[in-house]
């Protein structure tokens, strides 16, 4: 009897050797590729590891900067800024070949706003800015509309791209601002933080009678 149980005893031994080999194989195994439980078979080779982590870093990269390079704006040659035109209206579209028009029936441009007095807070309406330049590159835009004492009342921001054209159309939307005084309101305009320039937009007048 006492050697059957040492048999038995030598066979579990062995037995239980054999399988923790086994499942370290395994653990081995499954330790090349982490991803293997999540991607199967399409992740083994490092080159497709790389090609993931490339892609992760580049998504990571487009969430931080909104997908830009952030470069200072030249004022020399081909990239300089040039403000070509700018106009309000109540909603604006852009036409793929005429570019920014009204978009009601009758191209209705709002090139004053009348009031009976002020301060008053005036109707929502859209503008749209023609640029030229041939940075050919995006870039960050802020733009604002000003009023006769140079006080910014309205301020958006967004991205222009020149890349593959010399001219870009751009449209804002802008909520109901204050008026404050009579007179001429600009549009002014920043890119990367340099001031590019200014445009007249539209006339506040006030009519009480």
């Amino acid at each position: 009897m006492r050697a059957r149980r040492r048999v038995w005893g030598v066979w579990a031994v062995l037995g239980a050797l054999a399988l923790a080999s086994t499942a370290g194989a395994d653990e081995e195994k499954k330790g090349d590729d982490p991803f293997a439980d999540l991607f199967g078979d399409s992740l083994k080779s490092d080159k497709k590891q790389e090609d993931l982590k490339a892609v992760t870093g580049q998504v990571k990269a487009d969430t931080s900067t909104g997908g830009l390079k952030v470069k200072e704006v030249e004022s020399k040659g081909g990239d300089k800024i040039e403000l070509v035109r700018v106009f309000a209206a109540q909603k604006i579209r852009i036409h793929p070949k005429r570019g920014c028009e009204p978009a009601d029936r009758q191209k209705t441009r709002v090139r004053e706003l009348t009031f009976n007095e002020v301060p008053i807070t005036g109707p929502a309406y859209a503008v749209c800015l023609t640029m030229r330049s041939g940075l050919s590159r995006p870039v960050r835009m802020t733009t604002f509309i000003v009023d006769p004492r140079k006080k910014k009342i309205g301020r958006a921001e967004t991205s222009i791209d020149f890349r593959g054209k010399l001219q870009v159309d751009h449209v804002m939307e802008f909520p109901p601002l204050r008026y404050d005084l009579p007179g001429k309101y600009e549009y002014w305009v920043e890119v990367e933080g340099k001031k590019v320039g200014g445009l007249y937009l539209l006339d506040v007048i006030v009519d009480d009678q």
